[in-house]
């Protein structure tokens, strides 16, 4: 418990007890607080317990540069009030999980660099006087109950360089409104209902991560997306568009900066990219149920040493299996590689130590399994499904993790054992 006393320290300026999870702050000393520290310049209190409604008197402290409520259980409505705090950089409500209302009146005399409203029950739509926070940097209103289209003002924010939109109920198509935004470095507009063809976002040139999945977007991506958003990039370098109608083929990608990518569940045709397989630092590489095509040799992925995910199922590819295959994938965790017209057990898996899930089943697998793979992942392996092919012979299961109260799965179902 935080004493009441705390409230008469009049000429306090810094209150920062955000390390002290899970001490409690009553409602009647978090109200005093608000109303007696009126030259308080930074209020943090993260993960303090104050089941309260935030007061009114608190959007009034205007010598605040900084407050940080984020995970303190409050609850109620945020007030309708205008933000009266002209000295306010910095202000996180993020994490309240019963805290609900709009997007806070703003006007001209705020100065915010970051807003963070995200996991919230916040909600209606974006105002257009959100278009007076010309100087914030950072806005996250993810996981919230965001609705209607992006207010076309939005692209006036033009020192944004982190924007996460995600997890909300947005509709409408992605304007070019974002072309306008060059300083951005993260955009993630996921799980929305954002509709119409695919943006260009042809000028954003800092953007390194790029997050457009669980949409409605249609289209084929643009023949420059590697040009716009992989030519810059330094750090992480993400580009995820899963699960949307995405079609035509992809292009080559001009960059081998990028580190993740996920393109499953479209409608993508043709082969895939040569560019991909240089792309060095690649760690996931997800392309699953879509309609590609053609050959893939194993010899393809012998650059690809830091690839730890690899899902290309459910497409209408031919993984070509040579005997004399340099390909290790020494990092590999992850290969789902169903319906991909395998006719033996991959052989680059031998000696494999680290496979932890593994799928090849509803291919043309034949005869015996070969006596190595017994050896793959035997501390680690917890999901294997073997199921949909032509097995002869299956002796035992070693695997540890298959054998106890971890196991995820173990599928042979329509195969044949003798």
């Amino acid at each position: 418990m935080i004493a009441p006393e705390i409230s008469h320290l009049s000429e306090l300026v810094s209150l920062d007890l955000s390390r002290y999870n899970g001490l409690r702050l009553e409602t009647s000393t978090f109200i005093a607080l608000a109303q007696n520290l009126t030259k308080l310049q930074k209020l943090h209190l993260r993960g303090i317990n104050i089941p309260s409604i935030i007061p009114r008197s608190l959007l009034n402290l205007s010598s605040l540069i900084s407050m940080d409520l984020s995970s303190c259980n409050l609850h109620g409505r945020f007030p309708d009030d205008d933000l009266h705090l002209p000295n306010l950089k910095v202000l996180k409500l993020g994490a309240n999980y019963h805290l609900s209302g709009y997007f806070p009146k703003v006007n001209k005399t705020n100065s915010i660099l970051l807003l963070d409203l995200s996991a919230a029950d916040f909600a209606g739509e974006l105002p257009s006087s959100i278009s007076s926070l010309s100087s914030l940097e950072s806005l996250d209103l993810s996981y919230s109950n965001f609705s209607g289209s992006i207010p076309s003002v939005l692209g006036n924010l033009t020192k944004v360089t982190y924007l996460d939109l995600s997890k909300n109920k947005f509709t409408g198509e992605i304007s070019h409104i974002f072309d306008k935004l060059r300083k951005l470095t993260v955009l993630d507009l996921s799980s929305n209902s954002f509709t119409g063809e695919f943006s260009s976002l042809d000028n954003p040139t800092e953007l390194s991560f790029l997050d457009l999945s669980n949409n409605r977007l249609e289209g084929v991506i643009p023949s420059h997306m590697g040009r716009y958003h992989l030519g810059c990039l330094v750090y992480h370098h993400d580009l995820d568009l899963i699960h949307n109608k995405l079609t035509g083929h992809i292009n080559e990608f001009q960059s081998n900066s990028l580190d993740s990518i996920d393109l499953s569940d479209n409608e993508l045709d043709g082969p895939i990219p040569r560019s991909i397989f240089q792309l060095v630092n690649l760690t996931y590489l997800q392309l699953s149920s879509n309609n590609l095509s053609g050959i893939v040799e194993t010899d393809m992925f012998i650059n690809l040493e830091n690839l730890i995910n690899l899902r290309l199922s459910n497409n209408v590819l031919t993984l070509s299996n040579y005997s004399n295959s340099n390909c290790a994938l020494p990092n590999l965790e992850t290969l789902l590689l169903s319906s991909c017209n395998i006719s033996e057990f991959p052989r680059f898996l031998c000696n494999h130590e680290k496979l932890l899930f593994l799928d090849l089943s509803n291919n043309k697998i034949h005869g015996e399994l070969p006596k190595w793979a017994w050896n793959i992942g035997t501390e680690t392996l917890s999901f294997l499904d073997l199921s949909h092919n032509m097995l002869t012979r299956f002796e035992r299961v070693l695997w540890k993790n298959m054998l106890g109260a971890r196991m995820i799965g173990f599928y042979c179902s329509s195969t044949t054992l003798w």
